[in-house]
Order: C-alpha cells, then structure tokens, then sequence
C-alpha cells in the first residue's frame, strides 16, 4: 500500500527493453555527432586558404 508496485519482474523487463529499444531507433535516426553541413563548410574554408 502506498508504493508503487510492479505487477511482475516480467511486465518491468517488458517495460524497460520497450523503452531501451525506443531510445536506441531515436538515437540511431535522429543524432549525428558529425553534421555534413559542418564537414562542407570546413572543406569549403580549407580550399579558400589553400
């Protein structure tokens, strides 16, 4: 009473693998530590003090 209760240890593996799955398909699809833009705009600068 009071607490906030798992109804099994399976519906809390269920839960966290459904979350872990998620984060990992948002962080496959949606970040990019080297941006395409950042790498054109540093070729562009290089060939321009060349």
């Amino acid at each position: 009473p009071g607490g906030w209760d798992i109804p099994s240890m399976d519906s809390y593996i269920r839960l966290v693998t459904s979350y872990l799955i998620e984060y990992s398909e948002d962080w496959c699809s949606g970040r990019s530590y080297i941006n395409p833009k950042i790498i054109t705009s540093i070729e562009q600068e290089r060939s321009k003090a060349a």
